[in-house]
């Protein structure tokens, strides 16, 4: 297939041809999503190529956002680069692709992001979209590391964290296979009871 047939090519002129359809056939999203899957499949140089496409201003925000799921996706430490210095350094992105970044470094499953999207969701500058996206980004990681978190963002409006209300539920219970709903103390005695004991994740 196309996507097969340019995936297996590791040279600059295809990753420079790829990198060109996501910004240029806005109006084929199945083209443009065939080029980002086959440069996902390519390497560190072809996740840099990717990246090219998640900063340009030019390139519609859809395919942005896929660009930042499929960057997330491939669990590479370049992934994680890229991901975090979305969120560090560009708060004039549109706010549905940084909500996405931020869920996409959860993707990556990696010990080291759960600190950056904790820090990310406490944020008083955070919007709503973002502190959520955040939350999406711990459960997805499946590490257990992440729950102790996910469990402190249950609030009510006294702690001005609506956002979560229901949504940090509903992770835990994937990701636990546990349902306490809106109960904070027994998630925390639950937690405290299981977290050395072999357990696996479920999303």
């Amino acid at each position: 297939t196309f996507r097969q047939a340019l995936g297996m090519s590791q040279t600059p002129n295809i990753r420079k041809i790829l990198t060109s359809l996501l910004v240029t056939k806005a109006d084929d999203f199945r083209l443009t999503r065939a080029a980002a899957n086959a440069l996902a499949a390519g390497g560190p140089e072809c996740i840099k190529a990717l990246s090219r496409v998640l900063f340009n201003r030019i390139a519609q925000v859809e395919y942005r956002i896929y660009v930042a799921e499929i960057i997330g996706k491939s669990r590479t430490p370049q992934a994680r680069q890229l991901l975090q210095k979305a969120l560090d350094g560009s708060k004039s992105m549109p706010q549905d692709l940084r909500a996405t970044c931020a869920m996409a470094l959860g993707l990556t499953q990696h010990e080291s992001v759960i600190p950056v999207l904790v820090k990310l969701m406490n944020s008083p500058q955070s919007s709503p979209l973002i502190r959520n996206a955040c939350l999406n980004g711990l459960a997805v990681t499946k590490r257990r590391e992440a729950v102790p978190y996910m469990i402190d963002a249950i609030g009510g409006d006294a702690d001005n964290r609506q956002f979560s209300r229901d949504t940090a539920p509903q992770l835990l219970r994937h990701v636990t296979g546990m349902n306490f709903g809106l109960d904070k103390e027994k998630w925390q005695d639950w937690y405290e009871l299981q977290k050395d004991k072999p357990w696996k994740t479920g999303i």
